[in-house]
Parts: structure tokens; sequence; C-alpha cells
């Protein structure tokens, strides 16, 4: 019982020793473009299919993180322009800059593995606020949910490069009153892709 108590008291010891040999936190700032693709957002009553929704836009972006070797957390700021799209399984029809998002997305991340010394998988996940410009003249606040994961690859220096792929929930950025007559809102859904530059400050 003695020699078990030992051990794991010298277990201890020497991973508090590790921990305390970790790099310290570091605050990291990320340039972003991505990719997007939308489902929901509206759904025609009758059931045929057709949908009004956000289409296909370019996602740019800055955020700043405090990362340690496995944890961190940080804000996202991203922008896109997007097309307004009715679109059905055989058609689609878009009216191009019709929809601007703004989003504020809080994030914690923890690293999965790393490969070596070099690149690493993390996951990231939290609350979102998006703010739809619909034309010029109405806009809507929605709150919602991330969650991605991303490979860090290091360049040189303070420099890595890093790509991503993320899902997010929030509804609808419409109203009852912003769509025509036999459409209704529905919860949207955003998958998407990225790729980064980050720089260690």
């Amino acid at each position: 019982m003695r020699t078990a108590a030992g051990r794991i008291a010298l277990f201890l010891v020497v991973s508090l020793a590790g921990a305390s040999r970790q790099a310290p936190a570091q605050w990291v700032l990320t340039a972003e473009i991505g990719a997007a693709r939308f489902w929901g957002a509206s759904a025609e009553t009758g059931g045929s299919g057709r949908s009004f929704r956000p289409y296909r836009p370019t996602l740019v972006g800055l955020g700043l993180e405090r990362q340690a070797r496995r944890f961190g957390w940080g804000v996202r700021l991203l922008y896109a322009g997007a097309s307004l799209a009715l679109e059905g399984e055989d058609a689609v029809s878009a009216v191009k800059g019709a929809l601007n998002l703004y989003e504020v997305a809080p994030e914690v991340s923890i690293g999965l593995k790393q490969l070596s010394s070099g690149p690493q998988f993390r996951l990231c996940a939290g609350p979102l606020v998006e703010i739809w410009e619909l034309g010029t003249e109405t806009s809507h606040v929605r709150v919602g949910a991330h969650a991605g994961i991303g490979l860090q690859l290091p360049l040189s220096g303070r420099v890595s490069a890093g790509v991503g792929a993320n899902l997010a929930v929030t509804p609808s950025p419409f109203n009852d009153g912003d769509l025509v007559a036999g459409y209704e809102p529905r919860t949207l859904w955003r998958r998407g892709v990225t790729a980064s530059l980050r720089y260690r400050l």
C-alpha cells in the first residue's frame, strides 16, 4: 500500500514538473478566408423543396486567440457578402449582393493531436452572434453556436498556416414579413471550409 502511494506521489510530482516546463500561453493573430454553403433558412409551405437562402458566399475574417500548448480561447470576426437565392432541386435563381453578414464568434479550443513537433489538430466551439443585413433597410440579429476542426501547420518563425472545416447553426435570418407568401422561416445551417495564416505575437 505504501509502495503504491509512493508511486502515485512520484507520478504527480513528475507530471507537475513537466507541466511547469510547458511553453507559456501566447497571443495569436489570425487572418482567414473561407467558402460556405447554407441549407434551411426558409421553406415553401407546399413542400416543393424550394427555399430562399444565402447562396455560396466567401467569408473573410480576423481572429485573436490566447493559446497554450493544448487549450486556447479567443474571438473571431467574420464578414460575408452573399447572394439571395431561390434554390430548388433542379435550378437556382440568385440576386447578387442582396445580403451582408457580420459575425462575432467567441470560442474555446483544445489540441487533439500533435504530429512530432509540427502540425497539430485542434477542435474549437462556442457561441456566435450574427447581424444579417437584408437590402438597405432591414437587419436582424441572430444568436447561435458553431464548432470546427482545424490543422495548424508551422511555416517559419512566428508564422503558421491552417486549414479547417466548421459547422454553425442559428435561427433563420428571415422574419415572416421578409418572405413572400407561401414561404416560412426555418433554422439556418452552415458548413464551411477555411484557410488561414496565423502570426504569433
